[in-house]
């Protein structure tokens, strides 16, 4: 699974910094600006012509009233995600809405399956494939087909010895080693997050490795899990008060002698340099866990493994600098996993890059103002936050000024205030316009 590093752009920063990360955004921007939010009452300083595609709409901290409002034709969803705030004390709405465009059928149908944080029309593989793009049903009842004849032979070796058939420990060995013997024979790939790859290539990740694993285990009658670790997700068995950790990418994971050579294993694909320590091996009758000693490891369902991948999807677009399309998916992925505590970092970094791309190399400034301010609905603890609305309403003011655009200065510097009234450099800027 991937990790971004310095995901969050500060506007102080010199732009030498961010050479990994160059936004570019004469070509690639292809976000339609729809501020309608509540907080922000004067739109006029806000106004933008709309792009020649569009995305993504930014609707605001809504009632659900006011959501069911809302038009989403066939190819949009609506998006609520709980704003990270306080709402009892101003009793403003719970959820802040995005709505996403170019969304297939197909899609939204698995968006809308994962509503109660099951699969109950789709499985693991059907809404992994479809979230990956590959909607076309015959192909992926060709690939469930696959998983479904290794099954068969996993059933046919396990009748076949007593000793797989009662012990679930061994049926685990025995469905992780015909998983790589027969499907999983390529190799680990950390680009390759669509299960389909691992079909028609053999090759893999973290991401698509578990999904077959678990796949495959529930179709052995296995209760199975997902783990996710920053920047890292394996499978977990369980087995009445015990666990197995199962790091599906090592194809020689039962082969390994101790506890020291799987953290190895594991630790060489989490993305991120976190440290993972082995726990004591299955002699103790409790556990074989994978702990980390830095971060937290979590159980994730069915649902929230698919998260994961539009997590990865999120870091692809990331880093081919589509920030607009990193946001999309990353809201997806909250949308199914709103726990996700890394995605979240991640979408509010990815709006705050958008705005200063805005602000700092197409001097438009107004959009990134109204950028800033979603981010300040969904999250006004993002630390960030009143530092970079400084850097987007100086320059603004600064630029009207210069250009004898002295009221529309003063209308701007009116309603920064209000937003920056603990900025002391707010002084400097208020003695140009009087």
């Amino acid at each position: 699974m991937k990790t971004i590093e310095n995901f969050v752009r500060r506007a102080v920063v010199n732009h030498s910094l961010f050479n990994k990360v160059a936004l570019g955004w004469s070509s690639v921007f292809v976000l339609l600006i729809f501020v309608a939010f509540a907080a922000a009452p004067n739109r006029g300083i806000y106004a933008e012509e709309s792009q020649s595609r569009d995305i993504l709409e930014f609707l605001g901290a809504l009632t659900a009233e006011q959501a069911k409002a809302i038009t989403v034709n066939e190819n949009s969803y609506l998006v609520p995600l709980k704003r990270r705030v306080d709402t009892t004390v101003d009793k403003s709405p719970k959820y802040y809405y995005f709505l996403l465009k170019g969304i297939s059928p197909m899609e939204k149908r698995v968006l809308d399956d994962a509503a109660d944080g099951q699969w109950d029309h789709f499985d693991l593989l059907s809404a992994s494939l479809i979230v990956e793009g590959v909607c076309d049903s015959k192909r992926i009842a060709g690939y469930d087909a696959q998983l479904d004849r290794i099954a068969d032979m996993i059933r046919e070796k396990a009748q076949k010895n007593p000793r797989i058939k009662d012990n679930k420990e061994e049926l685990t060995k025995l469905i992780f080693e015909t998983l790589h013997n027969e499907l999983l024979t390529g190799a680990y790939d950390i680009e390759d997050t669509n299960p389909a790859i691992a079909f028609e290539k053999g090759n893999y990740n973290c991401v698509s490795a578990t999904v077959l694993f678990n796949s495959l285990a529930k179709k052995s009658g296995l209760d199975v899990c997902g783990l996710e670790m920053s920047g890292h997700v394996l499978s977990r068995a369980k087995y009445g008060d015990r666990v197995a950790d199962l790091e599906t990418t090592c194809p020689n994971w039962f082969s390994l002698k101790n506890a020291r050579e799987r953290q190895l294993a594991t630790q060489s694909k989490i993305g991120g340099g976190v440290t993972v320590q082995a726990a004591k091996p299955l002699t103790d009758g409790k556990t074989d866990e994978l702990v980390q000693n830095t971060r937290k490891t979590r159980e994730i369902t069915d649902v929230q493994l698919v998260a994961a991948i539009y997590y990865n999807q999120g870091y692809d677009h990331w880093q081919a600098n589509r920030l607009p399309e990193a946001a999309v998916a990353t809201a997806k992925a909250l949308l199914l996993d709103p726990e996700n505590e890394n995605a979240w970092g991640n979408l509010i970094g990815a709006i705050n890059n958008i705005a200063l791309g805005f602000s700092m190399e197409q001097k438009r400034h107004n959009v990134a103002a109204g950028l800033l301010d979603q981010i300040e609905l969904i999250d006004p603890n993002f630390k960030d936050l009143k530092l970079n609305q400084y850097y987007v309403y100086s320059p603004w003011i600064k630029e009207l000024v210069s250009a004898g655009q002295i009221a529309d200065a003063k209308t701007v510097y009116d309603y920064a205030a209000k937003r920056l009234p603990n900025e002391p450099r707010m002084k400097s800027l208020e003695k140009m316009i009087r």
